[in-house]
């Protein structure tokens, strides 16, 4: 008999056939980055891996905590193809409204430096503790995409 049954599953909220979940602007990217402590649970750092029309192809969650990484897919797929972007969200106990500490920098720096080998580029890595949201690409990049991005016109 297989352990595969025993196991606890995780869903990453309740989903839909129809639910699409996109990081196309600032503010989804940041809801998402809220939202994703509590659905989630008990986890210190993800990565969304966004495709070029903003929907997200997949979550990893807790890579570098060896037993602890978990995968997340959205029933509807998204086939990739190699141009996708990276959010990276980490969990904190507590963020602080204030400019990032020399070693928030350095990591933030490592991570882009990361994401770039792999000709994925960071979207942004943005901190939480499920009540607050910073962002580290408006903090300290200068060419942040969050810069460009223009409100829809329909709204």
């Amino acid at each position: 008999m297989s352990n595969r049954r025993n196991r606890p599953r995780r869903h990453l909220g309740r989903q839909s056939a129809d639910d699409v979940l996109t990081v196309a602007n600032f503010l989804e990217a940041a809801q998402l980055a809220l939202d994703l402590p509590d659905v989630i649970g008990g986890c210190e750092e993800i990565f969304a891996i966004v495709a070029d029309d903003d929907r997200v192809v997949r979550m990893v969650i807790d890579p570098l905590i060896p037993g602890s990484t978990r995968a997340w897919t959205p029933r509807r797929r998204v086939v990739e193809r190699g141009d996708e972007r990276i959010l990276h969200v980490v969990v904190r106990p507590k963020v602080e409204m204030a400019p990032p500490s020399d070693d928030t920098v350095r990591s933030y720096e490592q991570i882009k430096r990361a994401c770039a080998n792999l000709g994925r580029p960071l979207l942004d890595m943005m901190l939480t503790d499920g009540d607050t949201v910073q962002s580290l690409s408006l903090a300290l990049d200068p060419e942040s995409p969050w810069l460009d991005d223009q409100p829809d016109a329909d709204t």
